[in-house]
């Protein structure tokens, strides 16, 4: 903890390390049952997490932060990477299905016309 009243962290609003004290997730959500610091994600009983509100020094921005098994933050940056690859190909194809179909018409026309002079 830092002797300014918080902890270093990274503030999504300051876009820099700040110090950030922890407050209540309640004051963020609003949700009086909001209590719990042991969290679970409903249908992935394999994701345990701590929660913890904070609140920048510097922008007063309120956020929540999760605290996870390192793994698990290894395989986002892994499936993140893996879907940014997938949009990329998935856009590729969508150009080259564009071209291909353009020049599945010409050949038609091409064949049409040679039909013709038969």
């Amino acid at each position: 903890m830092s002797s300014t009243g918080g902890t270093k962290i990274y503030c999504p609003i300051c876009k820099k390390i700040k110090v950030c004290k922890a407050i209540p997730v309640t004051y963020i959500t609003y949700d009086t049952k909001d209590y719990t610091q042991q969290m679970q994600i409903i249908g992935h009983p394999d994701i345990q997490f701590f929660q913890r509100g904070r609140m920048c020094t510097s922008c007063n921005h309120e956020f929540i932060t999760a605290e996870i098994e390192y793994d698990f933050l290894n395989e986002l940056c892994e499936l993140r990477s893996a879907l940014r690859k997938i949009k990329e190909n998935a856009r590729e194809y969508s150009t080259q299905t564009e071209v291909a179909q353009k020049t599945l018409k010409n050949l038609q026309i091409s064949l049409e016309v040679l039909s013709a002079l038969e």
